[in-house]
Formats: C-alpha cells, structure tokens, sequence
C-alpha cells in the first residue's frame, strides 16, 4: 500500500516539475520580449526537463574548458 502511495507521490513531483519548467520557459521568453517562441519545443524539453538540468550539470562540470586552452 505504502508503494502505490508512493508512486502518486512521485508522479505528482514529476508533473509539478513539468508545470514549473513550462512557466519558468515562458517567463524567460516573456522577459526577454521574444515572440518567436516555439511552443511544441518548449513542452517537449518541459517533459524531459529531468535529463535536461543533468545534461546541463554535466556540460558544466565536466565539459571542455574552453579558455584555459585559449591561454597556453
């Protein structure tokens, strides 16, 4: 029973995050005054928005430096 519970838990999380990430995208787009916003895209990336912070994190920290190769 404790499992089911759970996994409602977890799916609501998941669907709050989507919510979060849709509205965060548009409130980017809707400050930065561009009306070209691709709506298909924008909830494509808001239902993986998971793997789009990690690979973002991992660009980040583990991705090439590219002005200490600039300086030698």
């Amino acid at each position: 029973m404790d499992n089911i519970n759970m996994a409602y838990v977890a799916g609501g999380i998941y669907f709050l995050g989507i919510y979060f990430h849709y509205v965060h995208v548009l409130t980017i787009f809707h400050l930065m005054d561009r009306d070209d916003a691709n709506t298909k895209r924008i909830v494509m990336h808001s239902l993986v928005w998971p793997w789009t912070v990690v690979m973002m994190l991992s660009e980040e920290l583990f991705g090439d430096d590219q002005d200490e190769e600039d300086d030698k």
